[in-house]
């Protein structure tokens, strides 16, 4: 909940209100650029701003079931950490590191892959430890 209301009947905020005015913020301006970079591609001025404006309205909602995902396979944090400093470097690097379309496909399909079957393997492998001692 965003709010609470007092002991004396008066409403006050919960710190939950900061986090979802900034993630809010945040998207409106990422939302502005964006839709900013769309006109220079897409012609359409409805198209550009339209899809910002879903991208912005959904970003909420995809951060708390992403967050679920993400405590239901436990590796799938290292996973995201690990694209994440690709994405940078790709950004600062841009000149000299150029993989194939193709090639970061596969990275990223076998690191889900792998972020999604890792903790079943892991469960297998203690389950079987705990089986096995007297």
């Amino acid at each position: 909940s965003l709010f609470r209301t007092s002991s004396s009947g008066r409403w006050q905020a919960m710190p939950m209100l900061v986090v979802v005015t900034t993630v809010e913020l945040t998207a409106a301006v990422c939302s502005i650029d964006s839709a900013r970079a769309k006109l220079m591609q897409f012609p359409s001025l409805f198209l550009a701003f339209s899809s910002a404006a879903i991208a912005m309205f959904g970003i909420r909602s995809f951060f708390l079931v992403f967050m679920d995902v993400v405590e239901a396979f436990s590796f799938l944090r290292y996973f995201v950490a690990i694209f994440l400093i690709y994405l940078g470097a790709n950004i600062i690097f841009v000149q000299s590191m150029n993989l194939p379309d193709a090639m970061l496909f596969i990275f990223v399909g076998a690191a889900v892959g792998a972020a999604v079957i890792l903790p079943v393997l892991v469960q297998f492998a203690l389950r079987k430890h705990s089986v096995e001692k007297p």
